[in-house]
């Protein structure tokens, strides 16, 4: 089935080789994040699949923001 006008095609979705190779992880770290649900992922007969906007959401979720030195009188150094 072709992509309606104006729709664009889903990304393919990833593989726990493919979350390991993005993230710079173990497959045992990619398993633990699954274990713990801190990442949405598909169970399919071939094996877990993830979406890649969803590993970007995990991702965001991890950030942590940086300390504005001038709010807090910090110095360069």
């Amino acid at each position: 089935m072709a992509a309606s006008h104006g729709q664009q095609r889903p990304q393919p979705l990833l593989r726990v080789s493919d979350v390991m190779e993005w993230l710079g992880i173990s497959q045992s770290a990619v398993y633990r994040l699954v274990d713990r649900r801190l990442v949405r992922f598909y169970k399919t007969r071939s094996g877990l699949r993830f979406d890649q906007a969803d590993i970007c959401e995990y991702l965001q979720s991890c950030r942590i923001e940086a300390i504005n030195e001038h709010e807090y009188g910090g110095t360069k150094n």
